[in-house]
């Protein structure tokens, strides 16, 4: 017959052993956590570096075309002020052929100017609206990293408090069962049992009695 305490003894070794396995797992998860939370935030970082080297390569394209505009906009002047020269000395001044002629070519400067303005306009605009995809592009990347590293969910073990609770409750559990197991035993009593010799009703010289627990007779 086995003292409660064994049972006791049992069920908490039993109880230790699910606690270490359940650390284990949470141990093994957050590994596995962490490892995920490290490549997003690497693949975080080089889409940032694409994008910075985007911004790098738009605000470049800025500034070559602010230049371009500028030198195109001198020149459309330097060609104005030569083709005013030109008809001053071919027509001569004061006469309203020659006021005739500068209208029209300081007509055709102005949309010359225009045109350039609304060209460079067009270009910048153009460049802008590539920055401002790039910045869509940089708050996707983040929140794709947030999502990707929130996928993978934490894992937390047994705390030591419900650690003890449960080893304290498995061995209480253990002490109850080995205590009911050893009160349902039977008790060791012996029983008469009649051979024919010893009379009706009386146990005589013939008699024998049996154990109920070993089966073992005695005269």
């Amino acid at each position: 017959m086995c003292h409660p305490a064994v049972y006791a003894a049992v069920f908490i070794a039993q109880a230790y052993q699910s606690a270490v396995a359940a650390n284990e797992e949470a141990e093994k998860q957050n590994r596995f956590y962490k490892r995920q939370a490290e490549l997003k935030q690497q693949q975080y970082m080089f889409q940032l570096e694409r994008t910075r080297e985007q911004r790098k390569r738009v605000g470049e394209a800025v500034n070559v075309e602010a230049e371009k505009y500028a030198d195109n906009i001198l020149d459309q002047k330097k060609q104005l002020i030569e083709a005013r020269g030109r008809v001053q000395t071919l027509t001569g001044e004061g006469t309203g052929e020659l006021g005739s002629l500068m209208l029209g070519i300081n007509r055709q400067g102005l949309q010359n100017l225009s045109r350039l303005e609304s060209q460079f306009g067009s270009v910048r605009r153009n460049l802008a609206n590539e920055l401002t995809n790039i910045g869509f592009q940089e708050k996707d990347a983040q929140l794709q990293t947030q999502i990707g590293i929130e996928s993978v969910p934490k894992a937390e073990g047994p705390s030591m408090t419900s650690q003890l609770i449960n080893l304290g409750a498995a061995g209480a559990q253990g002490y109850s069962l080995g205590k009911s197991i050893g009160s349902s035993s039977p008790p060791n009593t012996r029983t008469p049992t009649q051979t024919g010799m010893g009379g009706k009703g009386g146990v005589g010289k013939g008699s024998t009695y049996t154990t109920l627990d070993s089966g073992k007779g005695y005269l």
